[in-house]
């Protein structure tokens, strides 16, 4: 018996769609044997003198940073290695995308190793990726452009999941998905202490927690974040703090031996 092919008009349906047929393409070139859901979104294409791409292209192109941004328990956006991006349930890319295509580093070319260690210090857009490797003329962009997929195809990177930023903005797989990889690694019995803290430390990654917001106060509340999941080791994310002057009290407080109130502005207390 066919399966009845779903309409799509909303982001919602959009959702439902992905969880039925557990993996598709975004646009009529998701490759053959692969749902799309371009063939299933029933909104009116780009009419004669419509300035723009039309609703249809619209909405598909703001669904696809809007599934893994709002659903991020539910849905993932990744590359397949044909290269075309696709969006697939979480229950999918847990028990066979992962497990099947995913790469070790090591294997990756040298430079999608050295776009890998750049993004360990700090999640990066596109652009300021090539400009940091000064890669943005072609050829070199072109080669860019190859490693960053490559990334992507062997699940090292994903698309930091924001609604935040409008440019794609990229990180370590391993950090926003660490509870896809403890279960690749560990099976169904992660290890002892960890099955609900890291995963929980993981899912608060994919909800958004943003450099900023971990960094507050000197590094307070990565702390506090950690000693809430049992993290042992601090998180590659985060930036360097400002560290306190080697300087007397006196120079910070008008009376000797006086502690000041609040810190000089800027500084945080290491």
């Amino acid at each position: 018996m066919k399966r009845r092919v779903s309409t799509v008009r909303t982001l919602k349906q959009a959702r439902a769609y992905v969880l039925q047929v557990r993996i598709c393409g975004i646009f009529s070139d998701a490759g053959v044997g692969i749902p799309n859901l371009w063939e299933v979104v029933d909104l009116p294409h780009r009419q004669p003198g419509e300035k723009g791409w039309g609703q249809k292209v619209v909405a598909i192109w703001r669904w696809k940073n809007e599934l893994p941004a709002v659903y991020p328990e539910e849905i993932f956006y990744g590359k397949i290695p044909t290269g075309h991006a696709v969006l697939m349930n979480m229950d999918h890319l847990r028990a066979e995308h992962y497990p099947k295509h995913y790469r070790p580093l090591s294997e990756c070319s040298p430079l999608a190793q050295r776009i890998y260690e750049r993004l360990k210090l700090d999640p990066l857009t596109t652009g300021s990726l090539r400009k940091e490797l000064n890669m943005t003329q072609r050829p070199e962009r072109n080669r860019f452009d190859r490693a960053l997929q490559e990334l992507q195809v062997t699940l090292n990177i994903a698309r930091r999941n924001s609604l935040e930023h409008e440019n794609d903005t990229w990180v370590l797989f391993s950090v926003q998905y660490l509870d896809v990889v403890q279960t690749r690694t560990h099976g169904s019995t992660p290890a002892q202490g960890d099955s609900h803290s890291n995963s929980d430390f993981a899912r608060s990654l994919r909800h958004g927690i943003s450099d900023d917001a971990v960094n507050t106060h000197g590094g307070q509340h990565e702390r506090e974040t950690r000693r809430k999941f049992q993290l042992s080791q601090p998180s590659p994310y985060r930036r360097p703090r400002y560290r306190r002057p080697n300087l007397a009290w006196s120079e910070f407080s008008p009376l000797p031996g006086v502690y000041p109130l609040s810190t000089p502005r800027g500084a945080a207390w290491a």
